[in-house]
């Protein structure tokens, strides 16, 4: 998606930013690769949509990418609560 404001939004600090630009993308259903970017972002809310979003348009191509990210999501929550 070439649209300068979309990645304007994906770029930002804020969360609110981010999240309309997942809330965005959710709604014109891809492309796949973003949401994919957008599903590692660093607030849950934001990757929730994301998540939401895949789940109803991603082939399965994208799930090895979604498996992959939730794994390393899980072995983070693990390591943390071990410290």
């Amino acid at each position: 998606m070439d649209d300068p404001k979309l990645q304007t939004l994906l770029r930002s600090q804020r969360t609110e930013d981010r999240l309309r630009a997942a809330k965005l993308l959710a709604r014109q259903r891809g492309p796949v690769d973003l949401l994919l970017r957008v599903l590692r972002d660093r607030s849950p809310y934001v990757a929730a949509v994301a998540a939401e979003a895949l789940v109803k348009c991603a082939d399965e191509e994208a799930a090895p990418a979604m498996v992959e990210c939730f794994e390393h999501e899980h072995t983070n929550l693990s390591v943390q609560r071990a410290s």
